[in-house]
């Protein structure tokens, strides 16, 4: 996800940089330096942006909001739920979870570090 990617998302939310800041916890201030570019956006913060997006396309009942990888995700979780698609991979083979999860740490190692 770019600055234009996020930029394009808070507008399809219909949502000011105030109101996204707010909602993923960031200041304005650090919000507006992520989606000019100025600082650094981290997959800390993507995930936490994708999260929200999520939740607004559920409780306003429109999925373009969320990012099209967000969609798929939620797809094939539907999917699995009902029982429909592919089967699930193998114990041994790197899920889509897996490496979310490994995105997650790795963010919160750099937001330790930094």
């Amino acid at each position: 996800m770019t600055a234009d990617d996020l930029r394009a998302l808070r507008d399809r939310a219909n949502l000011t940089q105030l109101g996204m800041a707010s909602l993923v916890g960031l200041s304005l201030r650090a919000y507006q330096d992520i989606e000019n570019g100025v600082s650094e956006f981290r997959d800390l913060h993507r995930v936490a942006i994708e999260r929200v997006a999520l939740d607004l396309a559920v409780e306003r009942g429109d999925p373009m909001i969320a990012p099209p990888s967000i969609r798929a995700a939620a797809m094939d979780f539907c999917n699995m739920l009902r029982g429909v698609g592919e089967p699930p991979p193998s114990p041994n083979s790197p899920s889509r979870g897996a490496k979310l999860r490994a995105n997650i740490a790795a963010g919160l190692k750099k937001s330790k570090g930094a």
